[in-house]
C-alpha cells in the first residue's frame, strides 16, 4: 500500500490485513516502495493520496506502476467522486477505484476482485452513468437524476440476490422502508417485480459497459 499519511495508510493496512488474512506492506511514497521493491513480490498494490492531489500526478503514478509491475494489479483508493477523474484511472490501468467514503467490508471485496481479475468499479459511477441513460430512455428530457442515491444503494443489492432483511440491515433502515424504495424503483423502470427491476438495470448497467466504460477497462 501506497499512502503519504501515517495513520490512514497504517489503520487501513491492519484492517485489510485482519479480513483478507494476507501481509499489507506499507509505504509512504513510490520511491520508498521503489527501493524496497526487490524484498517484495506483491500479488496488488493499493495506490492511495500521493504527496500532491494534482490529477495528472495520480494518473502518472497508475500508469507507472501498471507498467514497471506487469501483472500486478493496482487499485486506488480515491478521495475525488469526479466521474471523469475515475474513469481516467481506468484508462491509466487500474483494477479498481474506491472512493473513500467506502465501508472496509465493501473495500474488501473490491480487492478480492481485482485479486482474481476481476475489475471493481464504484457503483456511485454506474449509477451516475445508467442514470443517464435511464433519463433518456424512461423520462426523455427530465432534467433530474432517475435515481435516489438510496435507491441507487438498493439497486445495488437487488443485483446481488440481498433480501430485503439483509438490505434494511446494510442500510441501516427498517425492511419497510426498503420496501417503500423498491417500489419507487419498480415504478421508475416501469416494471411490476424486484426480478424484471434487475433484469431492466443490467440492461441500462449493460449498455454502459459497452459504451464509456468499455474503453476504460
Amino acid at each position: 500500500m501506497i499512502e503519504r499519511r501515517t495513520l490512514i495508510r497504517e489503520c487501513l493496512a491492519r484492517c485489510l490485513a485482519a479480513e483478507i488474512d494476507h501481509p499489507v506492506a506499507t509505504f509512504a511514497d513510490r520511491d520508498s516502495w521503489k527501493r524496497q521493491r526487490a524484498k517484495f513480490q506483491p500479488s496488488l498494490i493499493i495506490l492511495g493520496e500521493l504527496e500532491a492531489s494534482a490529477e495528472s500526478e495520480t494518473d502518472d503514478a497508475i500508469r507507472d506502476l501498471v507498467r514497471s509491475e506487469a501483472g500486478v494489479p493496482v487499485v486506488v483508493i480515491s478521495e475525488s467522486v469526479d466521474t471523469d477523474r475515475i474513469v481516467n484511472a481506468f484508462r491509466c490501468g487500474a483494477r479498481g477505484v474506491v472512493p473513500f467514503d467506502t465501508t472496509i467490508g465493501i473495500t474488501v471485496e473490491a480487492i478480492r476482485l481485482a485479486l482474481v481479475g476481476g475489475v471493481y468499479v464504484p457503483p456511485a459511477l454506474i449509477f451516475s452513468e445508467s442514470n443517464r441513460v435511464a433519463n433518456a430512455k424512461i423520462s426523455p428530457g427530465h432534467g433530474k437524476s432517475v435515481f435516489t442515491a438510496r435507491e441507487s444503494a438498493v439497486i445495488q443489492a437487488l443485483r446481488k440476490g440481498k433480501a430485503n432483511k439483509v438490505i434494511a440491515s446494510d442500510l441501516r433502515v427498517s425492511e419497510s422502508t426498503v420496501k417503500v424504495h423498491i417500489h419507487n424503483v419498480m415504478r421508475k423502470l416501469q416494471v411490476s417485480n424486484r426480478t424484471e427491476a434487475v433484469i431492466k438495470i443490467g440492461e441500462l448497467v449493460g449498455e454502459l459497459a459497452a459504451g464509456n466504460l468499455a474503453t476504460a477497462m
